[in-house]
């Protein structure tokens, strides 16, 4: 290519008259000259560009595809041709396309036919347009409607909304996932009336209200209920600045570490391992996001716990308003087997109102054991859980007495016609009777033991901060598994009681709270099992709900004490060493269960005051599915 080619090459514009054709004059239907309307006009001086279609002769060019147009050029000596009229040409028309004065170009160019490229840029920009276009109409599609495994909270992965914080498909997942199979176990250790076999959705229960829902909607509503809870005590955390203890933060690498090494061994992706194991979409990202709000709202929920904590009060109306439930019967309870694919119902039947009409007593239901249970105490004793038939009936005696179970243990445990039977004013203590469960193929046959009454059994709150003689730490008693054996020096007492007195001037100096106590035992506590270091879900030194009998003298005597009130403060010696004693209550049984219910109420209404807002990915949630026959 000559110079002069390059140069008009590179000045060749789009927007240059010499490759634009001419307007032909518009005729209409009848003959008649029209003339172009202000729109063409308006894209001829943009630069000629159209994009209807047109035949190739009128525009003097011809698409030959793959992104090229061949055009006929066919001026004449500088003129060009217009409805047969040769017209002069332009300056304008010329300038920055034929060079002036150059003959020897001029004559080249008669009749050639050039490449036109600006169409190969058109089409370029087009196809650009196009492929971007479809770049971001995916990207749109993947952010609305595909949820992913990053935690990226786009609109695609958002299934619901608590107070201000989002949770993911994944995390969703990893909680129903959890829940599921902790129904399942349940079930399959009879505690629970689900067949994991079968469709959950054909399966039914009641929720908390009594209604009656099927088990899949059970899941999903104890899925949404636990995220709500947790992440209203999560949040509150986050405001307070509560984080993770340097031991978490380990813990989590560790488990981290743990699950990278487990996908390995697979030959899996840490993420492709995750999504089998914890639920689809759950990922690396999400399962240490869980991790760490799971410390931080361990880190926050025995304080706060201990901020909505009943008062005695509070306590008292909750208990008045509900008097009934906390009433508990005793009873004693038997099985006799029964398989109702092979064993008469009705001779199944005589035989076990035969046994009810024998016992009027513990004593005789005692003496027809070895009767009532005896293909079950044949079948421990083959299996090598008891050495012979002596031991089971004697083991067998110590279960059968149920003492103090509510109407609500009762339904929980066994069913709630045994229940509804037991605490009945028709049944009368030395009372039998017995009921068929196809189910677990059993026969339960009941004696009445106790008429239903309040537990009157005392028990006692406190906390405490334990400080060993002399230089011992916490550490020091982790690791001893019984400080008393070791023997102190005078001295050793004398530092230890030191200690005690500046940690309880400490806390004379401050707000003198529950809160405040609680947080110095956490600081400085020896007894690690009543701390969060412990590993107990204990917090702030607490030792609640403790029958007589189980601590040492000197920490019980003064528990006890009838003249305690809440908030009294003292410093007991001990042969571990120094208590620092704050008195909680002192209350019956019955009194301590309506305060567990009066604070789970609170609990329950503070979570509450989080708004849950189902959010459009929830469809991509998991359902359950029953288990294979043989899983």
């Amino acid at each position: 290519m000559s110079e002069k080619e390059k140069d008009m090459e590179t000045e060749f514009s789009p927007n240059e008259e010499e490759n634009i054709p001419q307007e032909e004059e518009n005729t209409s239907q009848n003959g008649e000259a029209t003339t172009p309307t202000d729109e063409n006009s308006e894209e001829e001086d943009a630069g000629g560009w159209k994009f209807e279609a047109s035949a190739p002769t009128l525009e003097k060019s011809l698409d030959l595809g793959e992104n090229y147009e061949l055009t006929v050029d066919e001026s004449k000596d500088g003129e060009q041709q217009q409805d047969g009229e040769p017209q002069p040409e332009s300056e304008e028309s010329t300038a920055g396309s034929i060079p002036q004065g150059d003959e020897e170009f001029r004559e080249k160019s008669k009749n050639a036919v050039i490449v036109n490229k600006r169409v190969w840029k058109i089409i370029g920009i087009v196809l650009a347009c196009l492929i971007g276009i479809g770049v971001i109409a995916g990207a749109c599609y993947a952010l609305f409607f595909v949820p992913n495994s990053d935690e990226r909270m786009t609109p695609g992965n958002i299934a619901l909304t608590v107070g201000d914080e989002d949770i993911s498909v994944g995390m969703y997942n990893y909680y129903y996932n959890s829940i599921v199979e902790t129904y399942i176990n349940y079930a399959q250790q009879g505690y629970v009336d689900l067949n994991p076999n079968e469709d959950f959705a054909s399966q039914t229960t009641t929720d908390d209200d009594g209604n009656q829902i099927t088990w899949l909607e059970r899941f999903k509503n104890d899925t949404v209920r636990q995220l709500q809870y947790f992440e209203a005590f999560y949040t509150e955390a986050k405001a307070e600045g509560i984080t993770l203890t340097d031991e978490q933060k380990q813990t989590i690498e560790d488990n981290i570490k743990s699950i990278e090494d487990s996908a390995s061994e697979k030959n899996e992706s840490t993420n492709s391992y995750i999504a089998e194991t914890f639920g689809k979409y759950c990922g690396l990202k999400t399962v240490r996001k869980i991790m760490e709000q799971s410390g931080i709202y361990q880190n926050y929920y025995n304080r706060a716990a201990l901020k909505l904590s009943s008062t005695d009060e509070e306590v008292q109306a909750y208990f008045d308003k509900h008097k009934d439930d906390y009433k508990a019967a005793s009873f004693a309870y038997l099985e006799m087997p029964y398989n109702p694919e092979e064993d008469d119902v009705e001779q199944v039947k005589k035989q076990a109102q035969s046994y009810c009409s024998q016992i009027k007593s513990l004593a005789d239901m005692k003496a027809l054991i070895p009767k009532i249970c005896s293909e079950f105490i044949d079948e421990y004793v083959s299996s090598g859980y008891f050495e012979d038939e002596k031991s089971a009936v004697s083991a067998l005696e110590e279960t059968m007495e149920n003492t103090n179970y509510t109407k609500e243990q009762i339904v929980s445990t066994f069913n709630e016609d045994m229940a509804d039977w037991v605490f009945s004013a028709d049944t009368k203590v030395g009372d039998s009777t017995y009921f068929v469960d196809d189910e677990f193929k059993c026969v339960a046959i009941l004696l009445k033991t106790a008429d239903p009454s309040f537990d009157e059994t005392k028990y006692y709150s406190v906390r405490h901060i334990l400080i060993f003689p002399g230089d011992s730490s916490a550490d020091d008693a982790a690791q001893s598994e019984d400080q008393t054996e070791k023997q102190y020096t005078q001295e050793e007492w004398k530092q230890g009681l030191e200690k005690a007195q500046t940690i309880l001037d400490e806390y004379n100096k401050g707000e003198k709270t529950e809160m405040a106590f609680a947080e110095l035992a956490e600081k400085y506590s020896g007894d690690v099992n009543s701390i969060l270091a412990g590993g107990y879900n204990n917090y702030g030194g607490q030792i609640f709900n403790t029958a007589r009998g189980q601590m040492v003298p000197e920490f019980e005597n003064w528990a006890t004490d009838s003249a305690r009130k809440y908030g009294d403060v003292e410093i007991v010696k001990s042969d571990y060493g120094y208590h620092i004693m704050y008195f909680v209550c002192d209350r019956p049984a019955y009194l301590c269960s309506a305060k567990q219910d009066s604070d789970y109420e609170k609990q329950e209404a503070f979570a509450d005051k989080y708004e849950v807002v189902i959010r459009g990915a929830f469809g991509k949630t998991a359902v359950a599915q029953p288990l294979e026959a043989d899983e």
